[in-house]
């Protein structure tokens, strides 16, 4: 069974300008797009006060009297080096560089419960044979959470549970460098068809909790949550988007919360041009349709972007007037 850790919350900073109604609700999002086991830091755990009745927590800890002082949790991620003592179902976060490192580790494992971060190098190396014998000799108890320190921390995670790892620690955008939680549920759902319990539905609403929780902007053209991502200039892709939606799209904007929208910019011809003026309910003579398709393109590459809906209308009524 595939198992997805969310670190969002136990990587949030400030926890001083933080409201609770607000991590109350990041939680309840998580679960609903299908997290199982959110990890909260102490600090955001004193914030939330208690834990919300859904979903299942895991706390951070810096020392054993933690576990007394902080009850309630479904199980602990301690980061320490002096594990005598530690109750084994206490996740114990151990930071390796290389794969070999973890052959080290054998001694310490057994039937503990571990957590390898770090290995962003290993898409580099012959990756796929040690992995997949690190998940065979101790697949059963070992949480992966691999550090995106060379820009492959999700692909990393992918072809982890691929390979049949078992658990897989992520936060939302990547945030604390890790591999990005929306991108990982969406490649189990798209290549793996597995966890049906998700609802990715919801990922917009997630996309502006967490820009008001981190005061950060998402960009514009981030995969599975960025603004922009199913905007098209080509009017063929709307038209005709039943038929060939997957030559461009590898999933229905539906699937999380999104909607298709048609933009005019350097690629759009004269359909692309004529939908719009159809969607906004603008009639124009053929000559105009023309004309707007030249000054169009001239525009949109003078200003480096595709034009608003608000400056696209004022260049129809400027050529629309030129024409009479």
């Amino acid at each position: 069974m595939t198992k997805i850790i969310d670190r969002t919350l136990s990587q949030l900073k400030d926890c001083e300008n933080l409201e609770k109604g607000m991590l109350q609700e990041m939680c309840s999002l998580l679960v609903q797009v299908g997290v199982d086991y959110i990890e909260l830091s102490i600090p955001i755990a004193c914030k939330l006060e208690e834990l919300p009745k859904e979903g299942h927590y895991l706390l951070e800890i810096e020392n054993k009297a933690d576990l007394v002082k902080y009850p309630g949790f479904e199980g602990y991620v301690y980061k320490g080096k002096y594990i005598e003592g530690l109750p084994d179902e206490v996740i114990h976060e151990v930071e390796v560089q290389d794969i070999e490192a973890i052959e080290t580790l054998e001694r310490e494992l057994g039937e503990r419960k571990v957590r390898l971060t770090g290995l962003g190098q290993l898409m580099y190396e012959e990756y796929m044979e040690k992995m997949k014998k690190v998940i065979k000799s101790y697949g059963k108890h070992l949480d992966f959470c691999p550090t995106d320190s060379h820009y492959c921390a999700t692909a990393l995670g992918v072809e982890w549970l691929m390979n049949g790892g078992r658990s897989l620690s992520v936060s939302f955008n990547g945030i604390g460098g890790y591999a990005k939680l929306e991108e990982i549920l969406m490649s189990i759902k798209v290549i793996m068809h597995k966890k049906s319990n998700m609802d990715l539905r919801v990922m917009p609403r997630i996309s502006v909790l967490y820009e008001k929780l981190t005061q950060s902007h998402i960009n514009y053209n981030k995969a599975v949550v960025g603004k922009n991502i199913f905007n098209v200039e080509a009017g063929v892709q709307i038209s005709n988007n039943k038929k060939n939606e997957l030559g461009y799209e590898p999933y229905d904007p539906t699937e999380v919360g999104k909607v298709r929208r048609l933009v005019i910019g350097k690629h759009s011809g004269s359909s692309a041009i004529k939908l719009k003026l159809q969607e906004k309910g603008v009639k124009v003579t053929e000559d105009v349709v023309n004309r707007l398709v030249q000054d169009v393109k001239v525009i949109s590459m003078n200003k480096g972007r595709s034009l608003t809906d608000r400056e696209f209308l004022h260049l129809v009524k400027e050529v629309t007037c030129h024409e009479a």
